[in-house]
C-alpha cells in the first residue's frame, strides 16, 4: 500500500509538471514540434483542455499498473475498452456537433478525451477502493504520504524511469522533427 501510495504520487507529480508546463507555455512547448503557426494555434486549443488529462491518467495509470501487478489485468481491459468507446463516441459528437452537441473541432477531440480519462479515473477508484481483494487499498492509503519506502522506490524504480524518459524523448525527437517539414508531414504523421 505504501509503495503503491507512493508511484501515485510519483506520477501524479510528472503529471503536474507536464500540466503547468501546458498551461503556462503551450506555444513555445508546441514550437518544439512544428514551425506552422496555424497547426500551433490549433494545437495551443487542443492543449488547454487536453493538460487536465496528465493529472488524471498519471493516478489512473499508477493504479492500473499497481491491480496488474497482483495480478488483476482484467479492470485494465475493461477501463481501456470503455475509454476508447466512450472517447470515440464523444469524438463523433464533439467535433462534428452530431447528436445535437456543439460542433468543437479540435477542442471537441479535447474534451472527449478528458471525459473519457475522467470515466477511466472513476472506474479505477471505484475498483481499487470499493472491489479489489488484493491491494486492499482505501482513500486515505493513497492520500497519505509515507517515507518508509521512498529511497527504495527511487533506487528500484530510476532505471525504469530513466528508460521511459530516453524512449519519450526519442519520440518526441522524431515527431520535432517530421513536424518541421511541412503540416503535410505532420497531419500524416
Amino acid at each position: 500500500k505504501k509503495i503503491i501510495s507512493i508511484g501515485v504520487k510519483c506520477g501524479l507529480a510528472v503529471g503536474v509538471v507536464f500540466f503547468v508546463l501546458s498551461v503556462a507555455v503551450p506555444h513555445q512547448l508546441l514550437s518544439v514540434f512544428t514551425s506552422d503557426e496555424t497547426v500551433i494555434a490549433e494545437g495551443v486549443k487542443y492543449l488547454r483542455v487536453m493538460c487536465c488529462t496528465y493529472l488524471i491518467f498519471s493516478v489512473s495509470n499508477s493504479l492500473m499498473y499497481a491491480l496488474q501487478s497482483v495480478e488483476t489485468a482484467m479492470i485494465g481491459t475493461v477501463m481501456s475498452i470503455s475509454t476508447i468507446c466512450i472517447n470515440a463516441c464523444l469524438n463523433y459528437c464533439f467535433i462534428y456537433g452530431n447528436f445535437g452537441a456543439p460542433e468543437l473541432g479540435i477542442v471537441g477531440a479535447a474534451v472527449a478525451t478528458l471525459v473519457s480519462r475522467t470515466v477511466e479515473l472513476i472506474i479505477i477508484l471505484v475498483y481499487v477502493i470499493f472491489i479489489d481483494k488484493k491491494l486492499k487499498m482505501k482513500l486515505m492509503d493513497l492520500l497519505s504520504f509515507d517515507t518508509t519506502y521512498l529511497k527504495d522506490y527511487i533506487r528500484v524504480s530510476t532505471p525504469v524511469v530513466l528508460s521511459g524518459l530516453l524512449w519519450g524523448i526519442a519520440q518526441a525527437a522524431q515527431t520535432a522533427v517530421l513536424g518541421h517539414i511541412s503540416a503535410q508531414v505532420i497531419a500524416a504523421n
